[in-house]
């Protein structure tokens, strides 16, 4: 029970020292930790001490020493996590370097011109495929007005070559049409 008030108040005086100060008594800059542990509640530790007998043994002393442990081992996992990210990162950088690099080949005598400076077209535009093609311009040109013209024109549906053997509509009925005479 002296252990359980001891710890208790222990936990107490932690608070009041990381409890926020006003700016104004505060006058020096403080260093922060880039990240802070959260503290277990007082509730939470009586649980685990009431649940644990060797947690009862163990004094507030070394409880802290058991945390600082705890700490040093986080600590010590992520200098060498950030170490591996450290070596992972420059051989990375390594392999892209040896990629980049390519020495031109010496060639004896005088430099070949390739295709663009023989072209010497300068700043000249680029224009689509077809654009140089006349007969794809033309024949893109035709089937744009077709497909125009079935927009405004009905196709012509043309019966039989002897004109007497009939087989019917060929899409169906066409109930919009009629082609009969009005008499009066």
């Amino acid at each position: 029970a002296e252990q359980l008030l001891e710890v208790r108040q222990h936990l107490g005086e932690r608070a009041a020292r990381a409890k926020a100060v006003s700016a104004d008594l505060d006058v020096e800059a403080q260093q922060w930790r880039a990240r802070q542990r959260v503290r277990e509640a007082p509730e939470d530790i009586e649980a685990t001490m009431a649940g644990r007998p060797e947690a009862r043994k163990l004094a507030p002393e070394e409880n802290m020493e058991e945390e600082d442990e705890l700490i040093k081992g986080a600590k010590a996992t992520a200098e060498a996590k950030k170490a591996r990210r450290a070596a992972a990162s420059e051989a990375k950088k390594q392999a892209l370097l040896a990629q980049q690099f390519k020495p031109e080949a010496i060639i004896e005598g005088r430099r070949a011109t390739s295709k663009k400076i023989l072209k010497n077209r300068g700043l000249v535009r680029q224009r689509k495929k077809e654009a140089g093609n006349a007969r794809v311009t033309n024949r893109k040109r035709y089937e744009k007005a077709v497909k125009r013209r079935r927009g405004a024109v009905q196709e012509v549906r043309e019966g039989a070559a002897d004109g007497a053997t009939y087989e019917g509509e060929a899409t169906g009925v066409r109930t919009h049409l009629k082609k009969s005479l009005r008499l009066g």
